[in-house]
């Protein structure tokens, strides 16, 4: 009998719901004996300064700081370092970028909407609903 998903793209923002929204990518996963990679996307800051080593040390910052978030997410969630994505960018295209490029087959992502209507979803659980090739479960919180 086939699984109804292989690998599965859990995509976080990190923020306070992440392992609430992990548990249910990591059940699912198990359930299906699919592989789950974890990926979080940092949107570059809009930080405007004279000093452009200013800009990047910035960056660095926030980049080592969600590296050491995710790890601990992923700690908490049984997640494998090698299956930790950690991009740059636009979260709706990395997100799709990365789903393409790792073959997954359902993506999960929370919804900071109100009471799980579509119009309320944020615009990046609305962009993967409307433009993923594969499902996508959005976990209301």
């Amino acid at each position: 009998m086939e699984t109804l998903y292989t690998k599965i793209l859990f995509a976080t923002d990190l923020g306070t719901q992440s392992l609430y929204i992990g548990e249910h990518a990591k059940k699912l996963s198990s359930i299906c004996q699919a592989k789950l990679y974890i990926m979080h996307v940092i949107e570059p800051p809009l930080i405007y300064t004279a000093y452009f080593s200013e800009h990047e040390k910035e960056i660095e910052r926030i980049k080592q700081n969600a590296k050491k978030s995710l790890n601990a997410l992923s700690q908490e969630l049984g997640i494998q370092p090698e299956d930790q994505i950690l991009a740059t960018g636009s979260p709706q295209e990395e997100i799709l970028e990365i789903r393409d490029k790792k073959q997954c087959d359902l993506i999960v992502v929370g919804s900071h909407g109100i009471g799980g209507y579509t119009h309320s979803l944020g615009s990046t659980a609305n962009h993967l609903l409307s433009e993923s090739k594969s499902d996508v479960l959005i976990v209301q919180v």
